[in-house]
């Protein structure tokens, strides 16, 4: 399924698997959210692919450290399957500054090392940046969980600069969501290739 004008996407390949759901406007017209679901009914509640754009600039402290990211070559910034090795305190601290770029994906175990009520609330896997069309973005997959740390949904998802050349960082997401593992493996690989079907407007 072709989809145009998604955000800075100009085009991108979905899998035929998927249909359009729902989109959503801001109350003023300026954040957005268009949501794709599989056509097999009965997994749409529970499987989704979101292109999400937040309609308000990143603070400056989380805009820097991230549009300096995506300058340097691809490389991975963290990853927990590297027995420890990315768990460095200078990684720690990118993470960190990091935090408001990956919205409810910053609330993780590195960043936040607090426990119980006031505890992460998503397990981060890996955080890494990646050049998809020839564009750098951060990419980044793991799993919210609940205070048990009883996996809630598993993700991977793209946070994009929306417009590199404004002074002001707008961050636009690009996001797969399962509920289970199961689900999570059944689709990611046809997300997987939708990403690499990107076709940019800039």
């Amino acid at each position: 399924m072709r989809v145009e004008d998604v955000g800075i996407i100009k085009t991108i390949e979905l899998p035929d698997s998927f249909g359009r759901g729902e989109i959503q406007m801001g109350g003023m017209g300026e954040n957005w959210r268009r949501q794709f679901q599989p056509r097999d009914k009965k997994d749409a509640d529970d499987v989704s692919i979101v292109s999400f754009y937040r309609g308000s600039p990143a603070a400056n402290d989380d805009a820097a450290p991230f549009r300096f990211l995506l300058r340097q070559p691809p490389a991975i910034v963290y990853s927990s399957m590297k027995n420890g090795a990315g768990q460095t305190s200078q990684c720690s601290d990118v993470i960190r500054e990091l935090e408001g770029v990956l919205g409810q994906c910053g609330n993780n175990q590195v960043a936040n090392e607090e426990t119980g009520f006031g505890g992460p609330r998503f397990h981060l896997e890996k955080l890494e940046t990646i050049s998809v069309g020839g564009k750098n973005v951060l990419s980044a997959c793991g799993y919210f969980h609940d205070m048990d740390f009883r996996p809630q949904a598993y993700f991977a998802g793209l946070f994009l600069d929306a417009q590199p050349d404004s002074p002001q960082c707008f961050v636009e997401e690009f996001i797969f969501e399962a509920q289970t593992r199961p689900l999570f493996d059944k689709y990611y690989p046809s997300f997987e290739k939708a990403i690499a079907s990107i076709e940019w407007k800039n």
